[in-house]
């Protein structure tokens, strides 16, 4: 029996991954949702219902020696997720995180210290690395003739005014580098002050170390939320909208140019892919790879290392950095 846990039942945790757990026992013999936790004991036992967890807990000590789990899935606040998961890795428990997986570089540096030292497995819950309309869109760009040689990032949010952006900056960031596949070389930093509100637009110019120029613009207050990836290659543009606010609805859209020719144009939902937020956005595919290399000894793809870039960038935007070179 592959027995799961989950530390977290809070509205992240409810919304999109509780789901992902409930389809992965459905969908997998011999899978036990073996116990949730949270401080809140009525959140968990809501929890554990919802979604078919057998047993439910405030203490995570408590419920990792009682249940002597397979996986363990941490989703907390970010300044909690570098505690709660040494402990986990203390424990020598394969452990995936919630994004970003610390706020700072030496935040993750201690957690991969924690992983080697008791050979704990991990990855990080990226979720548009296994979104699966990125996934279409990024093989459309594998059968482009051309090298990709420019990127846009148009990351919107309506009314969004968390004095710290940057860890929803953090999904754009990550999702350009997996789209482009290559890490970052340097980044140019600039910063607009919005009327009323404690956050600012952020825009980002980038050149990554294959040679591809990146702009990222993250703005937080407009009137509809919307996130959109734009890639050319010399006589070709590719544009994904991806599936967020009234996109949604469609599970997103790829389209693509070639020398002002329309030769693709396509929504998620034509290409198969359910409107429900857990699916397209990549939740349910994140959890299902952890899951299935676990249980098939295989290697695991995107662990704390490999998000590390990532959470250097969305640091440098919490501390208003104007230029970084990697």
């Amino acid at each position: 029996m592959f027995k799961i846990c989950v530390i977290g039942c809070g509205s992240m945790s409810n919304s999109v991954h509780g789901p992902s757990f409930a389809r992965y026992a459905n969908e997998n013999t011999e899978t036990e949702l073996s116990g949730c936790c949270d401080v809140n004991e009525d959140a968990a036992r809501n929890y554990a219902e919802k979604y078919g967890f057998k047993r439910y807990y405030t203490d995570m000590d408590i419920m990792l020696e009682n249940e002597n789990p397979d996986a363990v899935s941490v989703i907390v606040p970010v300044h909690l997720t570098r505690e709660i998961s040494i402990r986990v890795m203390t424990l020598g428990y394969a452990v995936i995180l919630e994004k970003p997986p610390g706020l700072n570089e030496r935040e993750c540096l201690d957690m991969i210290e924690a992983a080697d030292k008791h050979h704990s497995k991990t990855m990080v819950a990226f979720n548009r690395r296994y979104s699966p309309l990125i996934t279409m869109f990024k093989e459309k760009l594998a059968q482009c003739p051309y090298p990709l040689d420019y990127i846009k990032c148009d990351f919107y949010r309506n009314q969004r005014k968390d004095k710290d952006f940057s860890t929803t900056c953090i999904h754009g960031i990550d999702a350009v580098r997996n789209i482009i596949g290559s890490d970052y070389k340097h980044i140019d930093f600039s910063y607009q002050p919005l009327l009323n509100a404690p956050v600012g637009n952020i825009y980002l110019k980038c050149q990554f170390e294959n040679g591809v120029v990146a702009h990222l613009n993250f703005i937080p207050c407009v009137g509809k939320s919307q996130e959109e990836y734009l890639v050319n290659a010399y006589d070709n543009t590719f544009i994904l909208k991806h599936a967020v606010g009234n996109d949604l609805e469609t599970s997103g859209r790829i389209t693509h140019y070639d020398n002002a020719v329309k030769l693709f144009d396509k929504t998620g939902i034509q290409l198969g892919i359910p409107n429900e937020n857990f699916i397209c956005a990549g939740f349910y595919d994140e959890n299902r790879h952890f899951f299935d290399c676990l249980r098939n000894n295989t290697d695991i793809h995107g662990d704390i290392k490999d998000g590390l870039q990532s959470v250097i960038i969305a640091d440098c935007i919490r501390n208003k950095v104007t230029s970084y070179s990697f």
